[in-house]
């Protein structure tokens, strides 16, 4: 049992419990110290918690925890110990042999995503996992013989796809086209594309059916980005934290090309699902001074 105090007040947390509250935390936010983790929970809980209490819990579950060798060592969740859900794909009851770990909100997002004929964007706040779901509509896709296109606007982002995808999916084929990558749809279950790249190329084989998932999807209702669409690409998923442009591109581009917004997960539901930490908001005012105000007058406009 661990004794945690809030107020005048006393609770009890079993050990059961503080694992799992560890593992929520550890699986938003991967790579906290134990001080760390020590503020998050308290936080979350509204108790303080004793560092000796999550030394004791971490070090004695390295089947579900492990650490870095640093001198003060950050912890992790095991592979094995991401997200608690499994489902299998719903594309179709023929796909049974992919299947991958899903938050509750995923698979959700997937649900709609089907319901709407296989095309919408999917909006959901910055760090809740819409890669996992575009991945999870790949897989589905590949069961019926659908290879993916995965747009992204940078390399950065292509090497982050590629990482997760070759994790998460293992049975699948992964290509990379742009940043002097060449691969195509003949070689591959899932191509990821810069899309400076994927615009000036036909990524599409002839007579096949091909799902594209791009990434932060609002770029694309630019003009320079638009081209990457294209309309040959049957099923088609759009990922972002912000479903937003300062133009038209929302109205003229994105929404005729994916049908609108079939999904939206916002911070009150991803706070109820735990799939970010919480947090508070506070304004503070600051005092600047001539210098200073030259230069955020100058960075606001």
């Amino acid at each position: 049992m661990t004794h945690v105090r809030g107020g005048a007040r006393s609770t009890t947390v079993t050990g059961d419990q503080l694992r799992a509250q560890l593992a929520k935390v550890l699986t938003i936010l991967p790579g906290l110290t134990v001080r760390q983790l020590c503020v998050k929970l308290s936080a979350a809980h509204g108790h303080q918690y004793d560092k000796h209490d999550i030394n004791r819990i971490l070090y004695g579950n390295p089947q579900q925890f492990e650490r870095t060798n640093d001198a003060v060592p950050a912890w992790h969740l095991r592979v094995a110990s991401e997200p608690p859900v499994v489902v299998a794909p719903i594309m179709s009851p023929r796909q049974s042999a992919l299947e991958l770990r899903l938050w509750p909100w995923q698979q959700r997002a997937l649900v709609a995503w089907n319901e709407s004929n296989f095309r919408g964007v999917v909006e959901a706040v910055t760090g809740t996992g819409k890669s996992h779901v575009g991945l999870a509509a790949a897989a589905t896709a590949a069961g019926e013989g659908i290879p993916t296109v995965v747009l992204v606007p940078t390399v950065e982002l292509q090497q982050q796809w590629e990482r997760l995808a070759s994790r998460v999916l293992p049975t699948l084929t992964v290509g990379l086209l742009g940043d002097g990558q060449s691969d195509s749809l003949d070689v591959c279950d899932i191509l990821i594309a810069t899309a400076q790249t994927a615009s000036a190329r036909d990524l599409v084989p002839p007579s096949k059916e091909v799902l594209v998932v791009a990434d932060e999807c609002h770029r694309y209702g630019s003009p320079g980005w638009r081209d990457a669409l294209d309309s040959t690409f049957g099923l088609r998923l759009g990922l972002t934290a912000t479903y937003e442009r300062k133009d038209d591109g929302i109205k003229e581009v994105l929404d005729p090309y994916f049908g609108g917004v079939c999904y939206s997960l916002g911070y009150e539901e991803a706070l109820e699902d735990a799939v970010i930490a919480p947090f508070k908001i506070a304004i503070v005012n600051v005092t600047l001074n001539s210098g200073e105000r030259r230069q955020y007058e100058d960075l606001a406009d």
